[in-house]
């Protein structure tokens, strides 16, 4: 499969690693900052550009993961800054209908996450969100736990966890 990688995070070399595993390719990347040379190592002949629109006109790729936005970082050529920018750069590659395979969360607005749902049902466009929390083997355990009939009739689940950092941002990165 052939992939395109717009932005990189903090979970970009996980899913890279998992790209070569399959025996995948990253032939494409764009807003990837020091990381060029890294990819460039990685995948012998991937086009690096500097203008992510590129991806919209023809690029032969099969999907394309796309990193979290730095908050506040601009891109050149762009007027729109951090979140607003992938938030628009989303609602596009949705419309395009390219296949793509999100960091999460990619913002803090539900309103985004929203609107993106709305336009991707509008074109039937698949839209994966990559959270590896979900298989944390703590989770795991929990949910074979909660799965065995031992318990009997499960009226409510409460979970609850401590944040080193409380502001309103790390917690609903965490929700």
């Amino acid at each position: 499969m052939k992939l395109g990688l717009l932005g990189y995070d903090r979970d970009t070399p996980e899913l890279l690693a998992a790209a070569i595993q399959r025996g995948d390719s990253v032939v494409w990347a764009t807003e990837v900052g020091s990381h060029a040379a890294e990819l460039r190592t990685r995948f012998p002949g991937i086009q690096l550009e500097p203008y992510w629109e590129t991806i919209l006109t023809g690029q032969s790729i099969d999907a394309s993961i796309v990193a979290a936005a730095e908050p506040g970082i601009a891109v050149p050529g762009e007027t729109l800054l951090g979140e607003d920018l992938r938030a628009d750069q989303l609602r596009k590659l949705i419309q395009e209908r390219i296949p793509l395979l999100v960091s999460h969360p990619i913002c803090g607005s539900m309103l985004v996450y929203w609107e993106l749902d709305m336009i991707r049902r509008d074109t039937e466009c698949p839209l994966v969100p990559a959270s590896y929390v979900r298989w944390h083997p703590g989770l795991q355990a929990l949910r074979q736990e909660l799965s065995s009939a031992s318990l009997g009739t499960l009226e409510q689940v409460s979970l609850e966890r401590s944040l080193a950092h409380r502001s309103r941002p790390a917690v609903q990165a965490q929700v």
